[in-house]
């Protein structure tokens, strides 16, 4: 069985930066929302629903034993329900932190959003909306203030079981 692990969290949270030092290479939403951006680094709403189309398309036509995902807190109801129809074993970690921290990491990281977007994105009610529709997924809630290297023991171990 093919396993998924998905990282989800709002901007600046940390689901990068645990990502990359558990050195996998991992597909990105953001991957395929920044072609839809506009000069000024904004774009529709709508928008993210074709994003997020032509990442689970390409998941689907993925044959690797596991698949790592990031993603942001985005359409939770359309998100979780493409998640259960890719029909790979899933494992969630809700990447969680307070929404000023998010803020304050999103100014000083590599790829800061635009207001407006991350504003939008940082007053949504997470991980809530995502567990209305986690049904049968295992999930763990991360704490992204904690330091990197134990949230990493903890993934480390979960991807090990």
């Amino acid at each position: 069985m093919r396993m998924l692990y998905v990282f989800i969290g709002k901007p600046g949270c940390g689901k990068t930066t645990i990502l990359k030092h558990l050195g996998v290479k991992y597909h990105d939403v953001l991957y395929h929302i920044k072609k839809y951006f506009d000069a000024s680094g904004r774009m529709d709403e709508a928008n993210t629903i074709k994003a997020y189309q032509e990442l689970f398309a390409e998941l689907k036509g993925l044959s690797n034993e596991k698949i790592f995902l990031e993603l942001g807190t985005n359409h939770a109801e359309f998100v979780m329900k493409n998640i259960h129809e890719l029909g790979f074993e899933t494992t969630i970690f809700f990447c969680l932190l307070n929404n000023e921290e998010c803020l304050r990491r999103n100014k000083i990281g590599n790829n800061p959003m635009p207001e407006e977007p991350l504003m939008r994105r940082i007053i949504r009610v997470f991980p809530d909306e995502h567990l209305k529709y986690i049904s049968g997924m295992k999930y763990y809630e991360l704490d992204m203030g904690k330091n990197v290297e134990e949230n990493l023991l903890v993934v480390r171990n979960i991807i090990k079981e």
